[in-house]
């Protein structure tokens, strides 16, 4: 299975490649014979169209992990606190959650691809200004405009898959654009860490505002645009306050939540643990954060194929995948070893990404397509706050316990366990709303 997926996002960065000739080809065969050849452009063109948005996303990704590791030298260079760091890692989400409530309409009512274009290159300028940041609150503005810019960038996406996908394709679809964000961890944590150990915290993200400009114009290159707007005034309008009177999408608002809190908590301070409490290098700190994001990049496209294969067992993906991810961060921290650490660090990321695709599965494969976007924006906001909250919490916990990361640790596991209790709650439908 693992290869099936692997296989089908190599043949996305091939026809990536090979679009301009494909182009090029299907103008030059004759009328008669373009009708025959339709459907294997229109492959072509959502083979394209998810390897441009899975080189967005890794990118995305690969900058919310970047502010992970330079928070370390950042907080010597300027002497923050571990609240004041909390503070700033937090303050990204803020930006995002409040953008989430707007940005899922904004694609589904105008079409993804503008708003795509707009959050990249947003992203891409505050990036570039976190490298020229000279203080805590320059930080701490320039991390929330980003999460602004970005925060549209997800219920868009699953926008664009839900116009170029079938609905039995989706899950797979959207679990190689997640996958995204284990691969920046397998690629990012090494690389950042080494760039900021030989040169310093800056130059990583100059590097990645350059990238994010030029995933702009591919996205203005290669995007399709919106279906036509005859399909859209078709489909039936179903007011929000509909939507958010529906208590599963509440439910998964709470499950992913609980699940993030774990999530973001770990993201955000993995790093200082294994430097702090582990006694690594940045370095050697990069490099074995890199094994759990690899155990979570196989976890992603594996559970991303098996929810297409088993439609109706959702509730059961995340209801075991948050138990598990209690279970092993529990282990984690009290793992008398650094490498046993590492080894239910990295069963704890695999239980994670477990209901990381399912919660995101669900809008695709249960709501209209004109209010996965909303859907989405919704629920992903209940992930924001928890983005919000962790990271703070988590700081302050630490000054509180004078150092010790138990407590707080303690922490993400009842937050899981929340995820549990609602998950055991939930009842899916075919459709919702």
């Amino acid at each position: 299975m693992t290869v099936m997926v692997v296989k089908d996002m190599c043949c996305c960065v091939t026809d990536l490649l090979l679009y301009p000739i494909l182009i090029k080809a299907e103008y030059l065969l004759l009328p008669e014979r373009r009708l025959a050849h339709m459907h294997v452009f229109q492959s072509h063109n959502r083979h394209i169209t998810l390897a441009v948005l899975f080189i967005a996303w890794f990118v995305g990704y690969f900058d919310r992990m970047a502010i992970n590791i330079a928070i370390i030298p950042i907080g010597k260079e300027f002497s923050l606190t571990d609240s004041e760091e909390g503070l700033i890692l937090s303050s990204f989400f803020i930006g995002y959650a409040i953008i989430q409530l707007f940005g899922g309409w904004f694609a589904d009512k105008f079409g993804s691809k503008a708003v795509l274009i707009t959050c990249v290159l947003a992203w891409s300028v505050f990036t570039g200004l976190t490298g020229f940041a000279f203080g805590f609150l320059a930080l701490f503005l320039v991390r929330f405009l980003f999460g602004l810019g970005e925060g549209s960038f997800s219920p868009a996406s699953s926008v664009t898959v839900a116009e170029n996908f079938a609905l039995e394709n989706r899950a797979r679809a959207k679990s190689v654009l997640l996958s995204s964000y284990q691969l920046a961890g397998i690629v990012g944590a090494f690389g950042v860490a080494s760039l900021m150990a030989i040169y310093n915290w800056r130059l990583p993200f100059h590097v990645l505002a350059v990238l994010g400009l030029i995933i702009t114009l591919l996205l203005a290159l290669f995007l399709p645009q919106r279906r036509t707007k005859s399909e859209d005034r078709k489909r039936r309008k179903i007011p929000i306050k509909d939507l958010l009177k529906d208590d599963h999408i509440w439910k998964v608002f709470i499950i992913w939540f609980g699940i993030s809190i774990v999530n973001w908590g770990l993201a955000t301070w993995m790093p200082s643990y294994l430097v702090d409490i582990r006694h690594l290098n940045l370095i050697n700190m990069g490099l074995l954060s890199s094994v759990p994001a690899a155990a979570g990049f196989v976890c992603t496209l594996l559970t991303g194929w098996l929810l297409d294969k088993m439609t109706g067992y959702e509730k059961h993906f995340m209801v075991i995948g948050s138990i598990l991810t209690a279970l092993f961060l529990y282990m984690m921290f009290t793992a008398p070893t650094t490498a046993l650490a590492i080894v239910f660090w990295s069963l704890c990321q695999a239980s994670y990404c477990v209901v990381f695709v399912t919660v995101f599965a669900i809008p695709l494969k249960n709501f209209p397509k004109h209010l996965i976007g909303t859907a989405t924006g919704f629920i992903n906001f209940g992930g924001q706050i928890a983005g919000i909250v962790a990271p703070s919490l988590i700081g302050i916990m630490v000054s509180l316990f004078h150092g010790s990361f138990n407590a707080a640790f303690w922490a993400l596991v009842i937050a899981a366990l929340i995820s549990v209790a609602v998950g055991t709650t939930l009842t899916l439908r075919k459709r919702i709303v």
